[in-house]
């Protein structure tokens, strides 16, 4: 691995997450519902978790950065946190920790998951940067700087101090003293109670519990659907085929093979969280750089590099499994745009619904619930009314809020004058939760709202006003 081509790698890297990294705060709309409340945290000039369980290092990081320099300044960090990673994989290939240094770097450092998440204003990134420079301290026999980084990787997301167990599982099975277990463990548990520690003195230790209730085959099935999408379903077929293929080889990796056996142990954890709340593809992220290691363990050259091919294509294109709205989607496969093409087209609509939002004529006031975390948030021409829960725009003409499921307040609101329009992709957001409000729903909407489907509707209805 040659510095030049280190350089040229590195260079690319940059200029593409480096662009899109200026397209707004991020496709997923808590980054957005993010910069609002850490703009509020540096007014209070006091801690406030912005997300249950909390990052409170990245919290206080991001109350410095946003009032400054809105996206471009939180994007910036993950990007360097991003580098990291690739940087990272590419120190390990050097060392000689990875049997094909080039195809395992370019597969981590250039998935499309890591590029789009080292481009936004969500924890993602941070906290697998620390884990993953943890691991390579601890492959380099660096135990004590290995466990600060592990611990410090608890102030950015929480779950990056579930990897101690495969850390432990590693020393043990390299045979290291017992005392450096309990030196290892320590150190990890202390600095990572410390990281965390304004999140435990403010809220104490709170778990997200969205699926509470939800079905065991619901979480299997949905669980099973998303984990597709970490590294697109034609790199995950190249990947779990190839193991199976040289199963012989995995086999006796496991149980010869210190390495392999963390990460199989730290795939496992992580699969089983997440099947607890399968909610986004982008809470599997942690296990990514190790399927990899993993496979450059297991693959010879040309499956290795099969599984990049996936991957990189993954960018551009990707066999969606699913079709129809949220709440009621089939199964019929087909062709779509990638992850980060999607992603690009769907920022870049964003800031488009944003500007267009702003300028927005209208004769009688209205209720959009649609686009208010990326219309409003960070946007000095609307105020946020934490009573109701909305944004209202300067001239108190344009309102955005989420689906408003409260028949007496959409009662009040019709009787106030606002013309209440509902976006249709919002009628069934959080499926988790779709079919048991689908009648509930659908009466609130036939009573007090009207579906809109597109902005020219928005337009005429706005310019029209009585229903």
């Amino acid at each position: 691995m040659s510095r030049a081509a280190i350089s040229v790698c590195i260079i690319l890297w940059l200029s593409l997450v480096g662009w899109l990294s200026t397209l707004g705060y991020g496709l997923d709309t808590d980054a957005w519902n993010f910069s609002r409340k850490m703009t509020d945290m540096a007014e209070a000039g006091t801690y406030l978790r912005a997300r249950v369980p909390g990052s409170p290092l990245f919290e206080y990081l991001m109350s410095w950065l946003i009032p400054k320099a809105g996206w471009l300044g939180s994007n910036l960090f993950s990007l360097l946190c991003g580098l990291g990673i690739l940087w990272t994989a590419l120190f390990l290939g050097q060392k000689g920790h990875l049997k094909h240094p080039w195809l395992s770097s370019l597969a981590l450092g250039f998935a499309p998951m890591v590029m789009v998440q080292s481009s936004s204003t969500m924890d993602y990134i941070p906290s697998l940067c620390l884990v993953f420079a943890s691991w390579a301290l601890l492959l380099a026999g660096k135990r004590r700087g290995s466990a600060l980084l592990l611990g410090l990787s608890c102030g950015f997301r929480l779950s990056g101090g579930l990897f101690l167990l495969p850390a432990l599982f590693f020393l043990w099975r390299k045979r290291a003293p017992l005392k450096e277990l309990g030196i290892y463990g320590s150190l990890a548990m202390v600095s990572g109670m410390l990281a965390f520690s304004p999140t435990l003195f403010s809220y104490g230790l709170e778990l997200p519990v969205f699926f509470e209730g939800a079905i065991l085959s619901y979480r299997l099935q949905m669980g099973a659907y998303l984990s597709l999408g970490l590294m697109g379903l034609l790199a995950s077929i190249i990947f779990l085929g190839g193991l199976l293929w040289d199963r012989k080889k995995f086999q006796a990796l496991l149980f010869k093979d210190a390495e392999t056996g963390a990460y199989l142990l730290w795939i496992f954890l992580m699969l089983f969280a997440f099947f607890q709340l399968p909610m986004e593809v982008a809470y599997l992220l942690p296990i990514l750089p190790f399927m990899v290691l993993m496979a450059d363990k297991v693959l010879g050259k040309r499956p290795m590099f099969l599984v990049l091919v996936g991957i990189l294509s993954y960018h551009f294109m990707q066999v969606e499994l699913k079709d129809g709205p949220p709440g009621q989607r089939t199964f019929s496969p087909h062709l779509a745009p990638g992850y980060t093409w999607k992603d690009i087209q769907g920022r870049q609509r964003q800031l488009q619904e944003r500007a267009w939002l702003d300028s927005l004529t209208v004769e009688q006031p209205i209720l959009l619930m649609y686009a208010w975390e990326w219309t409003g948030n960070d946007n000095p021409n609307w105020d946020w009314d934490p009573e109701n829960g909305w944004f209202v725009r300067k001239d108190g003409m344009v309102y955005l809020s989420n689906f408003v499921l409260d028949e007496k307040k959409l009662q009040q609101l019709s009787q106030a004058g606002l013309i209440l329009l509902l976006w249709e992709e919002y009628m069934w957001a959080f499926p988790a939760h779709a079919e048991t409000q689908q009648a509930d729903r659908s009466y609130l909407v036939d009573r007090y709202v009207q579906m809109v489907r597109s902005w020219e509707e928005v337009a005429a209805i706005a310019r029209n006003s009585p229903r």
